[in-house]
Formats: structure tokens, sequence, C-alpha cells
């Protein structure tokens, strides 16, 4: 495995399509899973600015806490080893982790990233779970990825 940093957060890049992170006696982070259960458009496809990438995930958290929770969709950059979300969004409520265990569907417009010049092409998305750190920090705990998109 090799580190991978994102604007938000370092994590590990995972090379199945489930990531399962493990917690030790010092490190405070949740052990969770996530899996993909349904995307749109399919892996591969073809996209343009007008289209919505639309997912439903299946999670799974131990040590459960409300409110720490939330999932994100984001972009590979042409910077090595780098993400970035949509910019100048508000956070979305749905992306908000309310229970131990259930699906959450995340929806990314292409439209806010599309002309961004710092994102790789073909498009490369990741999905991650993170859990809310002291400090107003988060990590991730589980990710998916990378699941690429050809630009139109």
């Amino acid at each position: 495995m090799k580190a991978f940093t994102s604007i938000c957060c370092l994590a590990m890049i995972a090379s199945t399509g489930v990531f399962q992170a493990g917690s030790k006696p010092d490190d405070p982070r949740a052990e969770a899973t996530l899996e993909l259960k349904d995307i749109a458009p399919p892996p591969g496809s073809i996209v343009n600015q007008t289209m919505v990438i639309a997912a439903t995930l299946e999670y799974s958290i131990n040590e459960f806490k409300s409110r720490g929770f939330f999932a994100t969709v984001m972009f590979e950059t042409r910077s090595p080893n780098t993400t970035m979300g949509a910019p100048g969004s508000p956070f979305p409520e749905e992306r908000l982790i309310r229970k131990a265990s259930g699906t959450v569907t995340v929806r990314q417009p292409l439209g806010p990233i599309w002309r961004d010049s710092n994102l790789a092409r073909p498009f490369k998305v990741w999905f991650y779970l993170h859990q809310r750190q002291p400090g107003g920090q988060s990590v991730v705990i589980a990710e998916i990825g990378p699941i690429e998109y050809k630009v139109q």
C-alpha cells in the first residue's frame, strides 16, 4: 500500500473495491467497511459536464458514535497521490452517517469540477468514509476507488 494524501485527510489506498481500516490501541479510529452497491453512470463511461455521479455505498462502523461520520466524493488531481472535492458547494446533509450500518447515497454533479485544470483526466473518483477527530479534523476509515470515467 502507498500513502495517499487528500486535501482533507490522509488515507491508504486499497487495491480492492472494499477497504477495511483497522484500529490500534493508540489509534482512535473506528473500524469500518465500505462497499459499492450501485453507481451511475457505470465505471468506464464517457461523461460530460451535465452529468451527475450517484453511488450507493453500504457501510458498517464498529464503535459508532452519532454525529461523527460522513461520506465524501473525491477526484484525483494531477498532483501525485492527491484528491480534492467539488469546490464551493455546501456539504450535503444526505452524506452524514446516522447509524452504525446501512447504506448512504452520494451524488456529485460534474459541472462544478468540469473545468478544474487541477483534476486528472480521465476522471478518477474515490468514495471516502470519514470519522471526525478532535480539533475539527477527520480521518478516512474506509474507501473505494479509483473509479474511472472518460471525459467527453
